[in-house]
């Protein structure tokens, strides 16, 4: 299936067709926030150097390069939940850290509801072939999202905003 996405991408862009189907993918996440897979495939579209997939979404690994289309709009329309905060951060750690840090800082901040416990239930493993048993998704999510911002500091040379971070996970 990914072979084909990249096909029909550069396919589209090669017809100078990319900004329209960027615009309709836009249009598509805009009517459903909360559908993670159509956000990685915008964010693969609008930059054929990048190569999402569940492994590099992970909080622990995350190979992404620059964009070249503006994708701030997402931190408003996706990251109205905890959970949306931290899977949109996840996925834009590594080209754009502060925007990443701002989101992860947002989820901490953020109340989590039952449509984050959903959202996790039905996105946070999605690419375990059997999901482990979470006994408190809240704690769980605070501790990835907590673990994602040290990781953060790290790269961008701020250990001592991570240090007590680190402190507190210990």
């Amino acid at each position: 299936a990914d072979n084909w996405w990249k096909l029909w991408a550069d396919v589209k862009k090669s017809l100078s067709a990319g900004n329209e189907s960027a615009d309709d993918l836009e249009r598509q996440i805009r009517a459903n926030p909360t559908n993670s897979f159509l956000v990685s495939r915008y964010l693969q579209f609008v930059d054929a150097g990048i190569n999402l997939s569940i492994v590099e979404s992970s909080p622990i690994k995350s190979n992404v390069t620059a964009y070249t289309r503006d994708v701030s709009w997402l931190a408003d329309v996706v990251a109205g939940t905890a959970y949306g905060a931290f899977d949109l951060a996840i996925l834009l750690q590594s080209a754009h850290p502060e925007t990443s840090v701002g989101l992860l800082k947002k989820a901490l901040s953020l109340e989590f509801t039952e449509k984050d416990a959903r959202l996790f239930a039905e996105s946070a493993f999605r690419g375990a072939s059997i999901a482990p048993e979470v006994k408190n998704p809240e704690k769980q999510l605070r501790v990835w999202t907590k673990s994602a911002l040290v990781d953060i500091y790290r790269r961008t040379n701020q250990p001592q905003l991570a240090q007590p971070i680190v402190e507190e996970l210990t």
